[in-house]
């Protein structure tokens, strides 16, 4: 945004100038951000979020999980010897 503005303009702004225009335009994106942010709280509610979150254990490996791991590194290891 500073690049562009720059660009535009056909003198140079003051110190003060350039510092309120940043300011400003630093505000601009957190207003933004922050209404983007209440927006996709409120969809989350209106989905049926409850304002907590669950948090599920891993299952156990089985032993064909294991087998398949293996046979993916041994492949991927024939390739790297290739």
């Amino acid at each position: 945004m500073h690049l562009a503005k720059k660009s535009r303009l056909l003198g140079s702004m003051d110190a003060d100038q350039s510092r309120r225009w940043a300011a400003g335009r630093i505000a601009f994106l957190f207003q933004k951000s922050q209404g983007r942010c209440e927006e996709i709280f409120k969809a989350m509610i209106a989905r049926g979020f409850e304002n907590r979150v669950t948090l599920h254990s891993f299952q156990r490996l089985k032993g064909r999980d294991i087998a398949a791991a293996m046979a993916a590194l041994v492949i991927w290891g024939c390739f790297l010897v290739w």
